[in-house]
């Protein structure tokens, strides 16, 4: 490796750098410099100026035979270009060779999305530490799946044998966030997905049915999930949720999820639904939903395989909502729901998954293969972001350690697709991660 620098060739893309997210542009020139021992920052050089590259997150790393400069123009790019920097002193330890990087994210917004309501709900201490190594892969978003774990004060016994993260975790851990660059976007599920909300006999009313009824794989469920949207209580308990929950999050965002509204129509909404369509009153309550949200001064996001369902009314949607487009097959049509989305304006996620969730090492080959094509059709279609989700389907049986490979891909092809190589995959994961210098791990 050190024979090619002095030859004074530039390698090729990848050479033997081990960097995730790999940089967009990467070039390798004679000689090393060494920082010191006692005070290695001293000849680390830091300057905002319009050299960097026209981004928010964008930046120049150079490195040569008299020290390192970074060039930026936002703090954004100063963060991106310090995780780089940070790979290449574990890689190199303080000979780091010299090279010249210039750098910016192909999406704004790059997250990961935790579950938390099937079973772990980590703790303070362990999420703290999950933010710290995401950051170092330049994630600036993170989302905690929430459906009945947040220690509302009303609800105890809804989450009390659930582990939940309390009002004051929430608050430490934005701070952190907001120290490292990330967002820490609110997430409440606000229409489906509400089972042990809706089996609380007090709020047992608010359920759509609470019969047992035939799901759309042919089997029975026999636990209400979803908020009666017509019922005149449903609107005041979601207004009670937000209230209490967002004055947590420093985000401008809020995820309300209301996906796999699977019951809406079958009960209390019947023939509210028989009247005007199933797709209607969806629309009609995530209105409703938006302008709470717009009251407090959020930007919605929500799940959009509902509305996919009848794309004819995607236009009736408010302009400032943001679509998240999920889906965790490989094969997954991202690039057909990503134009839909794109042609009505609406703005978008793309949403691919770590198909970790009902397994104990991961569907990797399946993983992989969904979070490279979610980001090519992202960045083809113009979304704004791509959000990384792992789910606890199944009581969350998967240890976090294998999530971290899809964790790490995610940051890899949001930040640039056209230079990520699976093959750096175990070496930066051994290096960053693992701590496994036999990359056996």
């Amino acid at each position: 490796h050190f024979l090619r620098c002095l030859s004074g060739l530039s390698l090729g893309k990848f050479a033997m750098m081990n960097l995730l997210p790999y940089p967009r542009s990467l070039k390798l020139h004679a000689g090393t410099f060494t920082l010191s021992k006692g005070d290695p920052l001293a000849k680390v050089q830091t300057i905002c100026t319009n050299r960097a590259p026209d981004n928010s997150e964008g930046y120049n790393l150079i490195i040569n035979r008299a020290g390192v400069r970074i060039e930026f123009r936002e703090n954004g790019g100063l963060r991106a270009a310090a995780a780089t920097l940070g790979q290449l002193l574990r890689q190199y330890g303080h000979k780091l060779p010299c090279l010249r990087i210039r750098d910016w994210p192909d999406f704004p917004r790059r997250g990961v999305m935790l579950d938390i309501s099937r079973g772990r709900v980590p703790n303070l201490a362990t999420l703290l530490e999950l933010v710290e190594q995401l950051a170092s892969f330049k994630i600036n978003e993170f989302q905690l799946y929430t459906e009945h774990t947040f220690a509302y004060r009303k609800y105890k016994p809804v989450w009390k044998n659930w582990g939940a993260l309390t009002a004051t975790e929430i608050r430490k851990l934005d701070k952190r966030c907001r120290e490292l660059g990330i967002d820490l976007v609110p997430n409440q599920n606000s229409f489906g997905h509400l089972r042990y909300f809706l089996e609380h006999p007090p709020l047992r009313r608010l359920a759509e049915i609470t019969e047992p009824y035939e799901g759309s794989t042919g089997d029975f469920l026999r636990f209400p999930a979803t908020l009666a949207p017509n019922n005149p209580g449903t609107i005041k308990f979601i207004r009670g949720l937000y209230d209490e929950l967002l004055p947590n999050f420093s985000s401008r965002y809020f995820n309300v999820g209301c996906d796999e509204t699977w019951d809406l129509g079958r009960g209390q909404s019947q023939q509210l639904c028989a009247r005007h369509g199933k797709g209607k009153v969806y629309v009609d309550f995530l209105k409703v939903i938006h302008r709470e949200v717009k009251r407090r001064g959020r930007r919605m996001m929500f799940w959009g395989d509902i509305i996919l369902h009848h794309p004819e009314l995607i236009k009736k949607l408010p302009k400032d909502l943001i679509a998240l487009n999920w889906g965790y097959e490989a094969n997954h049509p991202f690039e057909r729901e990503a134009a839909t989305f794109a042609k009505s304006k609406v703005p978008f996620y793309v949403c691919p998954g770590t198909s970790t969730w009902m397994t104990l090492i991961g569907r990797h080959d399946n993983g992989f293969a969904n979070l490279v094509a979610g980001a090519k059709a992202g960045q083809r279609h113009g979304a704004c972001g791509y959000l990384n989700t792992d789910w606890g389907d199944g009581g969350h049986p998967q240890p976090l350690a294998v999530s971290w490979s899809p964790f790490l891909i995610g940051a890899a092809v949001s930040w640039c697709g056209k230079t990520y190589d699976e093959k750096l995959l175990a070496p930066v994961l051994s290096r960053e991660v693992f701590h496994d210098r036999s990359q056996r791990l």
